[in-house]
């Protein structure tokens, strides 16, 4: 099987922006989650506790976590024609682990992409 890397990346992507830009609406409207954006917010570029910081955000968000998609699926790609040669039969839970340490690395390499 392989991975659609533009998909992956658009779907990463989009994914990552919104997060960021419901924590900041949420933070804007309720007052819900200012310790966590108070926090991780000013290691952004440009980041602002506003409705333009927000989308702003989201756009950062939304470009770093295409790269990170795009990538992921390319070396994911890559490793699968490696095993294709091998005829390695993949374990069924392979799929689990792998999407689990997928969201890991999108949730902590968002937030560190983008340090100065």
């Amino acid at each position: 099987m392989h991975l659609n890397k533009r998909a992956l990346g658009f779907a990463s992507g989009i994914l990552c922006g919104a997060v960021w830009f419901l924590l900041i609406a949420t933070t804007l409207l309720f007052g819900w989650f200012e310790d966590v954006v108070t926090l991780l917010g000013p290691l952004h570029p440009g980041y602002a506790l506003t409705w333009g910081g927000a989308i702003w955000m989201a756009f950062l968000h939304l470009v770093g976590g295409y790269i990170i998609g795009y990538v992921f699926a390319w070396l994911y790609n890559k490793n699968v024609k490696k095993r294709s040669q091998v005829k390695y039969k993949p374990d069924p839970y392979s799929r689990v682990v792998f999407g689990l340490i997928y969201s890991a690395l999108c949730y902590i390499t968002t937030d560190s992409i983008f340090l100065y």
